[in-house]
């Protein structure tokens, strides 16, 4: 079962070819028969059709044909053509034989696999949507499918109105339900709210407990450390007092220890051997060669 308006805006794509074709922009039914015709691809002057047999696969995003031929003019397709609404114009009205008008079309469901309009809605306005629910209608004989109306049977009409009657009331239900729902979930809120409150109190409490017993605790722990303290130094002051009193005590040496006599020194003797530097012999050198030189004469000096 599938929504006719859930086909707008699908993409058409020949499986042969991997071509895409177009984007359907409206859905050719007759409610007359309850058949599907097709599907009309593009606006204006460049819409296609193809028809319902061509379809191979309705995807849920892409619909198939299998060859790009199955997408022709529109105007060769009378069908198609003859089932085209304007998309600017309401949907059309449904009245009954009786000249009773119902509303106008709503949705429409069709089986993709059969090729069957199934059934379709009457809306009758928001509000009356909102407060009865609309009015499904079956395909039934007897309908008459007009371009700006559709007349049913009121036959169907009366059957119908049990259907929805029956609808409105389960529906109606089911909003009794869901404000139970809402109210309860509210209650639930509020006891959440409440416990969280009284859960926040006892945390903070605790904490308070805890912080005055440790810092009850830290209190004493200072008490003892500072006590321990003074011990220690008071400790330490008469220590140092009696170490005081033992190195100011005079030194007392006894009669009775015989002084010692100091040692005599010992003489050694070391004999130690020089040895005498071996002297080399002279080198003989060459006699010079002496000349003799005349004597010089002794010139008698006169006498005055």
């Amino acid at each position: 079962m599938r929504e006719v308006s859930s086909l707008i805006n699908a993409e058409v794509i020949s499986s042969k070819e991997g071509k895409r074709l177009g984007v359907i922009s409206q859905v050719a039914f007759d409610l007359s028969a309850g058949r599907l015709l097709g599907v009309i691809l593009g606006r204006g002057a460049a819409e296609k059709g193809v028809r319902a047999e061509d379809i191979k696969t309705w995807g849920p995003d892409v619909v198939m044909v299998e060859h790009a031929e199955a997408a022709s003019r529109l105007s060769e397709m009378p069908e198609l053509m003859a089932a085209r609404r304007d998309p600017t114009l309401p949907p059309p009205q449904i009245i009954t034989e009786a000249g009773q008008r119902l509303g106008r079309l709503g949705r429409v469901f069709l089986d993709s696999a059969a090729l069957k309009i199934v059934r379709f809605e009457i809306s009758g306005g928001a509000w009356r949507d909102l407060t009865e629910g609309v009015l499904i209608m079956p395909v039934v004989s007897g309908i008459i499918h007009g371009p700006d109306t559709i007349i049913v049977p009121t036959r169907a009409v009366s059957r119908a109105s049990e259907s929805s009657s029956l609808r409105s009331s389960v529906e109606k239900a089911a909003e009794s339900v869901r404000e139970g729902a809402v109210e309860g979930a509210k209650r639930l809120g509020e006891a959440l709210e409440t416990g969280s409150e009284s859960l926040r109190g006892s945390a903070v409490d605790r904490a308070k407990r805890l912080g005055e017993a440790l810092e009850t605790g830290t209190e004493s722990l200072r008490e003892g450390a500072v006590e321990g303290a003074k011990r220690l130094g008071e400790a330490l002051e008469t220590g140092t007092e009696s170490l005081k009193k033992t190195l100011n005590a005079p030194l007392i040496i006894s009669d009775a220890a015989a002084p010692m006599e100091p040692a005599e020194p010992q003489v050694i003797e070391v004999e130690v051997a020089v040895e005498e530097p071996v002297k080399k012999p002279a080198k003989a050198s060459k006699p010079k060669a002496t000349t003799a030189k005349p004597a010089a004469k002794k010139t008698p000096k006169a006498e005055s």
